[in-house]
């Protein structure tokens, strides 16, 4: 009972901690999210999509922008960080029941509430903790429900397609997804856990339909940003078009790319000039050779994970989700310094579940140096006053081989022990 008093009082003062937070401007990406937000307010989703985000983000900043100006709140970002509040109280609820499932103490719970790495991305203004969400909940769902009936996958399936009109970030965790659903399938003979997608595929057609028939009855022909391309299409090209977004080694990610970014780089040059489509064999760039990779490691994983046998299906989900939101941002090019937050969330059930040292000093490494990377870059927001000295002076490619120690070894550890696992459970069906 003591310990549960206690938690609550954590609770709450995590909770202070994000409203004082919440009066301080956040990054410079905050007032597109204004500006996106009120341009569907005025125009209408059709002839305000630019796709850098997907459809369902951009109706919750018109949402945000809409009681920003009913009440007439001039410091407009304290209604955005008030939502990004919900959200996070959201996740940390979602995590506490994810640990319950996981049988170890939900005080693990408060690495997210407190850590620096979290507290950082909300005082900035990232929007992460509104897809990861969703994600959390996905999940959950499928330890909820059950999933012996078609109705269980289509019930998990509704949030993960909320998350899937949110970010870009969901593309890579739907490809995951979907090879490991559809190679369960074909080992298993059974075809329902492809149900998961269907409410996905609805709410893209939907979209698809709301976009094309609104195009028909606007006076002005096509979207905007993506001119005369039939409306039915819009959707699917701004999902096509992510990756023609800033195509750059890394755009702020201390990733793999960081270190030979920056010795590309001249003074006064922002590591985000440095292109990512720089040719390394004839019709084979930097950004593919990355993408292949990328895909090719998510694959094998799949099939590691489908040989389990011991585990419950949502914490192969889980591993399979954690091992791609970490993945990402740290091989593939174009990636932003707030990109792993998903990755980090998911690595605090695992790292409560195994005490392996090195796995515990990598997890920290990596998050302290994640911290780091994103302080040096941009401080707690864009009027809170100047960085230290003595932290602005750290060179950030240091940070970045910190980063990507922390993240190797957490990758390999996942790999590790679901192969042992393998192993193990092999040596005892002999």
């Amino acid at each position: 009972m003591r310990f549960k008093k206690y938690f609550y009082t954590f609770f709450i003062i995590g909770i202070i901690v994000r409203l004082a937070l919440s009066y301080h401007m956040g990054n410079h990406d905050m007032v597109a999210y204004y500006d996106w937000g009120n341009n569907v307010l005025q125009k209408g989703l059709l002839n305000s999509y630019y796709g850098v985000y997907f459809p369902i983000q951009y109706q919750f900043f018109s949402l945000y922008a809409l009681i920003a100006q009913a009440f007439h709140v001039v410091r407009w970002m304290i209604v955005f960080k008030v939502f990004n509040l919900f959200f996070e109280i959201g996740v940390f609820v979602l995590l506490t029941k994810l640990l319950e499932k996981f049988k170890v103490s939900r005080a693990y719970a408060l690495i997210y509430w407190f850590h620096p790495w979290f507290l950082l991305n909300f005082s900035q203004g990232f929007i992460d903790s509104q897809f990861s969400f969703f994600i959390l909940l996905s999940i959950l769902l499928f330890y909820k429900t059950d999933t012996k009936k078609v109705l269980g996958y289509i019930v998990s399936g509704v949030p993960f397609a909320v998350a899937f009109l949110l970010k870009p970030q969901i593309l890579m965790l739907f490809f995951a997804l979907f090879v490991f659903f559809l190679l369960n399938s074909f080992k298993k003979k059974i075809w329902k856990n492809m149900m998961f997608f269907v409410p996905s595929t609805i709410f893209f057609v939907i979209y698809s339909l709301y976009f094309g028939i609104s195009s028909y009855l606007s006076p002005i022909t096509g979207n905007i940003f993506f001119g005369s391309t039939n409306g039915f299409l819009i959707l699917a090209k701004s999902y096509l078009d992510i990756i023609n977004v800033m195509p750059c080694l890394t755009c702020s990610m201390p990733n793999f790319w960081y270190p030979i970014a920056h010795f590309m780089t001249t003074p006064g040059r922002p590591i985000y000039t440095i292109t990512s489509r720089i040719f390394i064999l004839p019709n084979l760039t930097v950004e593919k050779l990355a993408l292949i990779v990328v895909v090719l490691i998510i694959i094998s994983f799949c099939f590691v994970l489908l040989n389990l046998k011991k585990h419950h299906g949502a914490e192969k989900i889980l591993r399979l989700l954690l091992f791609v939101s970490l993945l990402v941002p740290f091989l593939m090019t174009n990636a932003h310094a707030n990109h792993p937050y998903l990755g980090t969330v998911l690595l605090i059930p695992l790292m409560a579940k195994y005490r392996n040292i090195f796995f515990r000093i990598a997890s920290n490494l990596l998050l302290l140096a994640l911290v780091v990377f994103l302080y040096v870059s941009y401080g707690f927001g864009m009027n809170y006053g100047p960085i230290p000295y003595f932290i602005g002076e750290i060179p950030k490619w240091y940070v970045s081989i910190f980063s990507i120690i922390g993240f190797s070894y957490v990758l390999f550890y996942l790999f590790k022990i679901s192969l042992n696992e393998n192993k193990f459970i092999k040596k005892h069906e002999r």
